[in-house]
């Protein structure tokens, strides 16, 4: 019988707790509920400085939280965690990835996009993991969603244009998509902005991004090359070929429980689909030339 991964997480905010405060058991949107979903792990603890939301997740749970590790450190003395998971906030990322390596000596640390506050910050994380021979992967989750691999199959030996459309800013929901197509088309070539449009040409393909503010069409994208049309919404994925409707799906609402199978895999050395350290600090290379275009 495989031992329990003894987990912590630290940030209780949106995709630590929160998203998935109400909703139904289709739905795993957050860590904490798909750390305690998954059968293989062992949830011991959280840590989050707000007193309110620490109190709503041990109703909820009946998991012990503390303000921070030292709390935690003072009760629970000597025992190692296997697995951190970052949920801060982005400015908060470096302090306590350092910290985790410190006080809890993780095996595995998984932090959330986009890795750091900026690319600085990316960069030293990776070299104190190195430094401390802790693997750390960035929580892309469009990397580990099950529409992706078909998706990777269509596109395969193709020239692809994609089209996607972004909510917020770049940094926050724009990354998702840079990082997915960085996956997905290859190393970037050259970037550029025409009008509303941030053009980025892949080695694989070209993906032409742009904000907006209509919530419906909000985080989609389109994929169109000789042979397929690729569309993903919200709640739909598609895929014609030759005009005909040849797959129809709902999107998958277990995006975290797909993660942590993927964590699984990397607790025993295996091929796994998680974002790594490079792929990460490539994607904030990419938002800080497109920052930097005028």
């Amino acid at each position: 019988m495989m031992k329990k991964i003894k987990t912590i997480i630290i940030g209780l905010g949106n995709i630590g707790l929160k998203y998935d405060l109400n909703s139904n058991k289709k739905i795993i949107l957050t860590h904490v509920k798909a750390a305690t979903f998954s059968k293989n792990f062992n949830l011991v603890a959280t840590i989050d400085k707000k007193n309110k939301v620490r109190k709503i997740f041990e109703k909820k749970y009946k998991i012990k939280s503390y303000k921070n590790l030292n709390e935690y450190l003072a009760i629970n003395q000597n025992k190692k965690i296997d697995l951190v998971i970052i949920s801060s906030p982005n400015t908060q990322h470096l302090k306590n990835v350092k910290e985790s390596l410190i006080k809890l000596k993780p095996k595995i640390i998984l932090c959330e996009k986009p890795f750091g506050n900026n690319l600085s910050d990316a960069k030293k994380i990776k070299k104190y993991c190195q430094k401390k021979k802790c693997k750390i992967f960035v929580n892309y989750t469009r990397l580990t969603d099950l529409q992706t691999k078909i998706i990777s199959n269509k596109i395969k030996n193709h020239e692809n244009i994609a089209d996607v459309l972004y909510s917020k800013n770049i940094i926050i929901n724009g990354s998702h998509f840079i990082n997915l197509f960085l996956r997905l088309f290859g190393k970037l070539i050259s970037l550029n902005k025409k009008k509303d449009k941030i053009i980025l040409k892949f080695k694989k393909g070209t993906v032409n991004l742009k904000k907006t503010s209509n919530s419906l069409k909000a985080n989609t994208y389109q994929i169109n090359n000789k042979d397929y049309k690729i569309l993903v919404s919200r709640n739909l994925f598609k895929i014609y070929s030759r005009k005909k409707l040849i797959i129809s799906k709902k999107i998958d609402k277990k995006n975290n429980y797909y993660v942590f199978k993927e964590i699984e895999k990397s607790f025993f050395n295996k091929k796994n689909k998680l974002c790594k350290v490079n792929e990460a600090i490539e994607t904030q290379k990419i938002i800080k030339k497109i920052n930097m275009l005028k």
